[in-house]
């Protein structure tokens, strides 16, 4: 294994472009993620199917679900989360949508959507796949 040493990275010209830092160093890199597979057709039961700083997800109504950080964000107001859902495993459907609300340091609330008869109506979905980035 190699281990790489700079300070600094700089484009052609010799212009500082990236000052190494361990600030520098983590953003951009995603801070937890979850995929969630089977909530549709399990009733409330439902896979982890892969996860990091992730405690646990929690069903709390139908097409909601609340999302718990293993590790808590020291500012609720400076991550970034983003989801996208499907009804289905082999194709994301014309209807799918998510909101997130209820941004906390330890836990996000994601809201699906997804039927062409009731747009704007929750609906369990059959995976559900989160970022989250810190700010």
């Amino acid at each position: 294994m190699s281990t790489l040493k700079v300070d600094a990275i700089e484009n052609s010209t010799g212009s500082t472009v990236f000052q190494v830092t361990p600030e520098n160093l983590s953003k951009g890199i995603a801070k937890a993620f979850v995929r969630v597979e089977g909530l549709q057709d399990f009733e409330g039961f439902f896979i982890l199917d892969a996860s990091h700083n992730i405690s646990s997800v929690q069903d709390i109504g139908t097409g909601k679900y609340r999302v718990n950080f293993q590790t808590a964000f020291t500012n609720s107001s400076r991550y970034l989360a983003v989801a996208a859902c499907s009804q289905s495993t082999t194709t994301v459907d014309d209807f799918d949508s998510t909101t997130i609300c209820n941004y906390t340091a330890s836990s996000i609330d994601v809201h699906t959507f997804g039927s062409a008869d009731s747009p704007s109506t929750e609906h369990d979905m059959r995976i559900i796949n989160v970022v989250v980035f810190e700010q």
